[in-house]
Formats: structure tokens, C-alpha cells, sequence
């Protein structure tokens, strides 16, 4: 009978050791009903992160992982892996997140670090109140989120803080968000949907590369910078509107696009079309440019098989220096309306346009 009561003993214990390793139980664990504290830890100066599961032998595809705290968590490396990417190395194997789990970050929390949530791959992401900032890769590569909501307290989304997230359908960028970083957004292939807020002043590059799925962008007013290739790629993208404050398209920004119609406001103040900008357009059959641009810069439209006319609504003949400008682009069948050119500068364009090698109409 004694020897009984000991291993009664023995196994309590042990079973109270292992809970121990994994992390300190709180009332707020215990709260979770059916899961398990599988481990816990800190994840910043005052923030500290308890994942939950249901399968602790192997991996885990229903779990929860709740990031508590105050201010900003840590930084860490794209390569180093997030802290809640957790392998408990045992006997019989190891336990990892899989990807039908819940991520939530509670309200305290200002900052996301770099790389915070590497390797896992959470099919929902809640974000609090009171976040200031989404740090760089912070959710890179992500393969189950389909959506997430920005609260209306971010000011900045870091370079690829979702690049890679292949399954995100539509995304909100609220007003508060001022700038979204390198690549932010790159390659994130089933993003239909795209709202940028009012508030936003800065695109970087690449920020929306190779969004494959998304057909229309609406670039508010108030952005004044936006990255070389922000847009490139985004091959069904059919229509852009394109800010009135921006004062140059920059190099490649839509090369490789689906483009149909784009669009500038009246009042744009676009005084350089980039090398590449509208390159491999290859859907694009007319595009009217403002009258403030004032230079067009080399393979701007090369490769646009289908381009037929471009209307100038500028008085004086834009800079064209390159002869690449309309490389591989059959300009025999082009036709360049000039409606606001006085007959000298008109005369001008036309002496400036045969030294490149274009062989379509003037108008």
C-alpha cells in the first residue's frame, strides 16, 4: 500500500514538474478551457507571451497565443525565429504551432518588434487599440491569415511586415498609417482589395509588388512619395488613380501590370514619368498625361503592346532624351495628341520625337 501511495506521489509530481517547465499558470490560463499551457516566456522589457495547445506530442494545429504586456516587444532576426515558435525537444519527439491557431495581442501593447511572429502561422491575428507600430517582417510569410484589421492607432507598417502572406484577401489601411515600409505587402498573391487612408504620405518600394490578384488602386492625395516598383507586377491590376501630390511616378512603378486606365487628377503635379514606369503594360491603350509633366525618362513605355494613343495636356514638349523610351513598343500604329501645344512647340515635339526614333502621328 505504501509503495503505491509513492507512486501516486511520484506521478503527481512529475506531472507537476512538467506544467512548471512549460510555465507559470495563472488564472488567466486557466480561463482557457480545453487547452493546455504549453509554454511561456518574455518577449519584451514588459511583455510576455503564453501559448496554448491541445496536442503537446506533436504538432499542434489548434492553438492560441496571447502576447500580454506594456510597450514594445523585442526585435529579433528573420532568420533566429520567433519565441512562440516553440520545439520542446523530448523522448518521443518535439511539439510546434501549427497553422490553424488564434494569435492575440492585448491591448498595452505599442510596438511590434521585427520578426515577432516568424514561423508561425496563425489563421487569425487580433491587434489592440493603442498599437503605434507594426515592425519589420513582424508578420512575414504568413500561409493561413486571410484578413486582419489595423487599428486606427497605427502611424507605421515596416518593410515586409506582411510580405508573403499568400491567402490575405483584402486589407484597410485607416488614416492614421502614414507610411508603409519596403515590400510590405510584396508578394502577397490573393490580395483583391486595397483601401489606403487619407493619412498616408509614403509607399516605399516594392510595397506592392507582385499583389497578382489586386484589379484597382486608389492612391489618396495625400501621399507625396512612393517607391520604385510599388506596383509592379500586379498583374490584373486594370486601374490606378494616381495622387495629386506625387511630383514623379518612380522607376518601375507599375511596370508589369494589368493596367487598362489610369488615372491623374486635374490639379496633379507629376513632373517626371520614370524609366520603366509603365514598361511590359502590355493591356494599356491610351493614357492621357497632366500638363505639369515636364520629362518622360527611358523605357517609360517600352513593351506596351496594345498603346495607341497618348494625349500631352502639357503647353511645352516634356524632355525626351532616351531612345528607349518606347523600346519594343510598335509606334507605327501611335498616335501623340498635343491639344494645348502652341504650332511652334508642336513643331518642336515632332523634331524631338524623330532624333528617338518614333514613327507614329503628332497631333
Amino acid at each position: 500500500m505504501k509503495k503505491l501511495s509513492y507512486f501516486v506521489t511520484f506521478v503527481i509530481i512529475t506531472i507537476a514538474l512538467l506544467f512548471i517547465t512549460r510555465g507559470t499558470v495563472t488564472a488567466a490560463d486557466l480561463s482557457i478551457t480545453g487547452y493546455n499551457l504549453l509554454e511561456s516566456g518574455k518577449c519584451g522589457k514588459n511583455v510576455t507571451f503564453r501559448v496554448y495547445g491541445k496536442n503537446i506530442w506533436a504538432d499542434d494545429e489548434d492553438y492560441k497565443i496571447i502576447v500580454s504586456g506594456t510597450g514594445s516587444t523585442y526585435d529579433y532576426k528573420d532568420d533566429e525565429g520567433a519565441p512562440m515558435y516553440y520545439k520542446w525537444e523530448m523522448a518521443n519527439g518535439y511539439f510546434k504551432v501549427g497553422s490553424d491557431g488564434d494569435l492575440i495581442i492585448e491591448k498595452g501593447i505599442t510596438r511590434i518588434g521585427k520578426y515577432l511572429c516568424v514561423d508561425i502561422h496563425p489563421k487569425s491575428i487580433t491587434l489592440p487599440e493603442g498599437l503605434k507600430s507594426i515592425g519589420e517582417g513582424a508578420f512575414k510569410s504568413q500561409s493561413s491569415l486571410t484578413s486582419i484589421k489595423i487599428p486606427k492607432t497605427v502611424t507605421t507598417i515596416g518593410a515586409v511586415a506582411f510580405y508573403e502572406n499568400s491567402k490575405l484577401k483584402s486589407i484597410t489601411i485607416p488614416g492614421s498609417v502614414t507610411s508603409i515600409g519596403r515590400g510590405a505587402f510584396e508578394f502577397c498573391d490573393g490580395l483583391k482589395t486595397l483601401s489606403l487612408g487619407k493619412g498616408l504620405k509614403t509607399i516605399g518600394k516594392d510595397a506592392f509588388e507582385a499583389c497578382w490578384s489586386l484589379t484597382s488602386v486608389n492612391i489618396p492625395d495625400s501621399v507625396t512619395s512612393l517607391g520604385s516598383g510599388a506596383f509592379q507586377s500586379c498583374e490584373k491590376l486594370k486601374t490606378a488613380r494616381i495622387s495629386a501630390s506625387l511630383t514623379k511616378l518612380p522607376y518601375g512603378a507599375f511596370s508589369g501590370s494589368g493596367l487598362t486606365k489610369v488615372i491623374f487628377p486635374k490639379n496633379s503635379k507629376i513632373k517626371i514619368i520614370g524609366s520603366y514606369c509603365f514598361s511590359f503594360c502590355r493591356d494599356l491603350k491610351k493614357i492621357t498625361l497632366p500638363k505639369s509633366v515636364k520629362e518622360i525618362k527611358g523605357d517609360a513605355f517600352s513593351c506596351c503592346d496594345k498603346l495607341r494613343v497618348i494625349t500631352l495636356l502639357s503647353k511645352k514638349p516634356p524632355k525626351i532624351k532616351s531612345k528607349s523610351v518606347f523600346d519594343h513598343t510598335n509606334t507605327k500604329k501611335m498616335t501623340i495628341k498635343c491639344p494645348n501645344m502652341s504650332k511652334a512647340s508642336n513643331k518642336k515635339f515632332r523634331k524631338q520625337l524623330k532624333k528617338i526614333g518614333y514613327k507614329g502621328k503628332v497631333k
